[in-house]
């Protein structure tokens, strides 16, 4: 074993189930870029950790936490996992191993979410020496930008571009116009084609304020990674690498490329953990 895996589903919230954030409970973990827990030569074979796994704060809450472990895939690669992929380098011979721990209060009449909200996400257009924040995640709803490396490029499902013919554009990471890989080679950050998400997306005629999880499950697979010339007001449907359905909404367009180039919009998907309940 070389990395564990932690997430963290609070039903009731908009967020579903992300990564456990150790940072601020656990500082006795040392862990990786991506959120995993490095596990050292000595705890390849059995370990023991002190985490503190936080309870409800609401009345009747649930919490679940789910944990798995990933190996190297062979000598010299990576034992990088995916938050949203347990079989991902599990290091077992089940590839959907893991260990869940679920934490009631009161009559835990709490349920999970159907549909994951993210609102006033922001998105910049990318620079060349890859320090803006022009990814997004719709596991998390957290934006990243190339420089933060490899560690967190399995995280990045689409990003914002503005070109000179098709304006303000989305494209997936695994097929954005200008090669993430070579931003990446200029600016000397480490970035390889393998981690990086397909996302498929289109232009929607669905009314993102009042959709349900039935109108979302209609959605079918878009042919396109990209979608071009956004105005604001425009809806898109999506579907990302794990087969979770959703939509977004264009709330305002600023500036054009460079660093004055931005576009701000609400995403809703479907949980992919409850629907697999």
């Amino acid at each position: 074993m070389k990395r564990l895996y932690i997430t963290k589903n609070v039903y009731g919230s908009e967020q579903g189930a992300i990564a456990y954030d150790l940072s601020t409970v656990a500082a006795a973990v040392k862990t990786k870029g991506d959120g995993s827990i490095d596990l050292g030569t000595k705890e390849g074979q059995e370990f023991t950790y002190k985490i503190p796994f936080e309870a409800p704060t609401s009345t009747d809450g649930v919490v679940v936490y789910k944990l798995w472990t990933t190996r190297l895939a062979t000598l010299g690669t990576t034992s990088k996992g995916d938050f949203r992929d347990v079989s991902k380098r599990n290091a077992y011979g089940d590839l959907n191993a893991f260990g869940t721990i679920t934490i009631k209060a009161g009559n835990a009449t709490a349920t999970a979410t159907t549909i994951k909200q993210f609102s006033a996400v922001i998105l910049a257009a990318p620079l060349a020496n890859g320090s803006s924040k022009s990814f997004i995640s719709v596991y998390n709803g957290e934006t990243y930008a190339i420089n933060a490396g490899l560690e967190t490029a399995s995280f990045w499902d689409f990003g914002y571009y503005y070109g000179n013919t098709h304006k303000a554009s989305f494209a997936s990471a695994s097929d954005f116009p200008k090669a993430i890989v070579d931003i990446a080679d200029k600016a000397n950050i480490n970035i390889t084609q393998e981690p990086l998400n397909n996302f498929y997306i289109a232009k929607s005629t669905k009314d993102f304020d009042t959709v349900t999880t039935s109108e979302l499950e209609t959605i079918v697979t878009p042919t396109s990674e990209k979608v071009t010339n956004l105005s604001t007001g425009a809806v898109l449907e999506f579907e990302d690498k794990n087969g979770a359905k959703g939509l977004i909404k264009v709330t305002k367009i600023e500036g054009t490329d460079g660093n004055s180039g931005k576009i701000y919009f609400d995403v809703k998907i479907q949980n992919v953990e409850y629907i697999k309940l």
